[in-house]
């Protein structure tokens, strides 16, 4: 599993859920950073390039700015499903999702 603090424990899921709440507060749309597959300090199958900062925080960063499952959602935000089901959510309410997209 990934550090908790860095992926601030937010999920596609909890965004789906709060949707009314937001759409109340004035907004028309959401804009989120990406959610595909990251590199992640805790998993050692990906070899080196991700280690831990001395204060044992990741460089590895939880905002989807080190990609690499470009096809996947990473694990601590859900999964496909979830991602279809806030673009749905969404467009029930006539709110729009601009998703962040980094190639570089």
């Amino acid at each position: 599993g990934g550090d908790s603090n860095a992926f601030c424990n937010g999920t596609l899921r909890g965004i789906a859920e709060h949707l009314d709440y937001i759409q109340g507060m004035g907004f028309e749309g959401l804009w989120i950073t990406p959610v595909v597959g990251q590199y992640d300090h805790n998993d050692t199958t990906l070899g080196e390039g991700c280690e831990p900062w001395p204060d044992s925080q990741s460089k590895c960063t939880s905002h989807g700015y080190w990609a690499y499952q470009w096809y996947e959602i990473d694990r601590h935000f859900g999964t496909k499903d979830d991602f279809k089901h806030l673009a749905a959510e969404l467009h029930k309410r006539d709110m729009f999702l601009m998703y962040d997209f980094v190639t570089n």
